[in-house]
């Protein structure tokens, strides 16, 4: 039977999970609005470094579509730096019980 501290670092593994799955979600929503206005990647391995350069410089001259392209972008970021930041914490958690 886990101790209630045990427990608590398994939920905190499920909440980093989570955040992994939200991320990839955030992803595919980005690339579902760039393929829609035809902005088709065709250098490889999507969130590859050179992929995420390529996403970075898409501009829009519509201001309706840049804006929503800024949503896109800062909640990938947002889920980015939520799962770096829960990833740290769990490396902690874990090394500090072993």
């Amino acid at each position: 039977m886990p101790s209630p501290a045990e427990e608590a670092v398994r939920d905190l593994v499920r909440a980093r999970g989570d955040l992994l799955d939200d991320r990839k979600r955030m992803q595919q929503r980005l690339n579902a609005m760039l393929l829609r206005h035809g902005r088709v990647w065709r250098g490889g391995k999507k969130w590859s470094y050179a992929h995420r350069t390529w996403v970075d410089r898409q501009v829009f001259d519509e201001p309706a579509l840049a804006e929503a392209l800024a949503l896109y972008r800062g909640g990938l970021e947002a889920r980015e730096a939520e799962h770096n930041k829960t990833t740290r914490t769990t490396v902690g958690w874990l090394t500090a019980k072993a």
